[in-house]
């Protein structure tokens, strides 16, 4: 079983054909999330795996950079998620720090609660935009 990387919107994935599901599957390696992008056999060129992949984890791009959109809407997303963390929960960044005591905080049920809805409303409020 040969397993290859590529990159899709600025994510790595890994590809490998499986035998027993007869067909092609990819993981993504930040997340480990697996999904078959080929159900009638294997696929090899690396333009079809790449729009398979994009396809199978619904992607809005199959080329190898993500588009300026995407990262426009990432940088949003970080600025988001950072303003919540300083503002509900009181952590100065969201950045590893690689210490334990810079890395890791004591968070109240009610303030992660808190978080949690401003990080939904956040979200829906991104998706009425998009929409």
């Amino acid at each position: 079983m040969t397993r290859t990387n590529t990159t899709v919107a600025g994510e790595t994935y890994q590809v490998y054909g499986d035998f027993i599901k007869r067909g092609t599957m990819a993981t993504r390696m930040s997340t480990g999330e697996t999904k078959q992008i080929s159900h009638s056999g294997y696929i090899n060129n690396d333009l079809t795996v790449r729009k398979a992949i994009a396809a199978a984890f619904d992607l809005p791009t199959y080329r190898t950079k993500p588009t300026k959109a995407m990262q426009e809407a990432t940088a949003e997303r970080d600025l988001t998620l950072q303003n919540i963390a300083e503002i509900i929960l009181h952590i100065e960044t969201l950045e590893t720090r690689y210490s334990d005591s810079l890395d890791f905080h004591e968070v109240s049920a009610w303030g992660l609660k808190e978080a949690l809805q401003a990080a939904y409303q956040a979200g829906q409020g991104a998706a009425k935009a998009n929409a």
